[in-house]
Order: structure tokens, then C-alpha cells, then sequence
């Protein structure tokens, strides 16, 4: 049901189409009258504008439709939205809000993989994060004969002489 009223007659979304019936600046669009009463169908039409909008490299258009998805809260309904956002808030507020945006939604999982891929995005940063930690840390030299003696650097053969 939510792909047709996305696609809308013609079978296929256009710029046109998200701005007259999905993301107008009127009240009566799609988007403002139907999160409240449907809020996952909202959320899986926000998903499919953001996708197809990415996909014409019109990237700041993209980021605008999420903004106005995130502050309907559409992305605590719909995994695939939820994982773009989580992305962004990930890299303005931290991956704290992050991981608490993604666990709200994987709350409420099904057997939906995109539920299996948003899990797989926290493990993946959850572990970058470690590992960023670790290699920032001070390594300690347990034995000195293999340590590089102080101030000796390998020749760089590309550097200009």
C-alpha cells in the first residue's frame, strides 16, 4: 500500500512527485498527515524518498527529507530509515544516541533483515570505537633489544631531496 501511494499512478517516484504529494510544504501532504495516524508507512515512504534521492545525487535534498523524518521521530519505526539515521546522529551527537536510537528500534525487531543489518551497523561501530581507543593508548615497550632505537626513522625513497 505504501509503495503505491508513493509511486503514485505512473508507478515511479520523480522530484516532482515528492515535492507535489510527499514532502510539500503544505499541511495536507502525505508526510504531515500521515505519521501520526501510520507512522510505519510514513516512515517506510520517508525511507524510499531518502533512497531515491541519494540515487540522483541530490545529497543535500536527501539530508532535508531525513531531517524532517527524524523530527516526526519516523526513524524509531522503520529499520533501513532507522540505520541512515543512526549514521547521521552517530556522527553530530555521538554513537551514545546513536546506540540508544537503534536499540529503541531493534526493541520492536521481526524477522525484517534490515533489522539484521542495523544490528550489524552498531556491532560494526561499536568495535571501531574499541579499536580507536586501543591504538590511542600508549604501547609499552616489553622488550628492548626489538624496540626501534630513539629517533631512527626508515628512509621515506618518495620524499623530495
Amino acid at each position: 500500500m505504501t509503495r503505491i501511494a508513493v509511486l503514485g499512478e505512473q508507478g515511479r517516484l520523480t522530484k516532482t512527485g515528492i515535492r507535489d504529494r510527499l514532502f510539500g510544504k503544505r499541511e495536507d501532504r502525505r508526510i504531515n498527515r500521515w505519521s501520526p495516524t501510520h507512522p510505519r508507512e510514513t516512515a517506510y515512504m520517508a525511507w524510499m524518498v531518502f533512497t531515491f534521492t541519494v540515487e540522483e545525487d541530490r545529497v543535500l535534498a536527501a539530508n532535508d527529507y531525513l531531517a524532517a523524518a527524524m523530527s516526526k521521530d519516523l526513524h524509531l519505526h522503520e529499520p533501513r530509515l532507522a540505520r541512515i539515521a543512526c549514521q547521521s546522529i552517530a556522527e553530530t551527537r555521538g554513537l551514545t544516541a546513536a546506540k540508544e536510537a537503534a536499540g529503541t528500534v531493534l526493541a520492536g525487531r521481526t524477522t525484517d533483515p534490515a533489522y539484521d543489518e542495523l544490528e550489524l551497523w552498531m556491532t560494526w561501530h561499536e568495535q571501531a570505537a574499541v579499536a580507536t581507543a586501543r591504538a590511542q593508548q600508549p604501547r609499552t615497550i616489553t622488550h628492548r633489544r626489538l624496540a626501534r632505537p630513539e629517533g631512527r626513522v626508515n628512509p621515506n625513497p618518495y620524499l623530495p631531496r
